[in-house]
């Protein structure tokens, strides 16, 4: 047989382990990208920092947060 005509024929069960690998990783990209914008808008927002915040009339939005409240 010429190689143009050689064709693999390889259906979805017998790559499930290769599907499922690149799917969870697909997710770990996804989690990580979604996680950092989450917290980050969270930890951005006035009524976040009243309570686990300090005031602090130099920061411009008069508003500061210790790294021990950030973890």
């Amino acid at each position: 047989m010429p190689s143009s005509l050689n064709l693999r024929d390889t259906p979805f069960r017998a790559n499930f382990h290769c599907f499922l690998i690149c799917f969870l990783m697909s997710l770990a990209n996804a989690q990580y990208g979604y996680d950092t914008a989450t917290i980050a808008a969270f930890q951005a927002m006035r009524g976040f920092l009243r309570v686990f915040g300090y005031q602090d009339r130099t920061l411009p939005s008069g508003w500061g947060i210790d790294t021990t409240n950030q973890q």
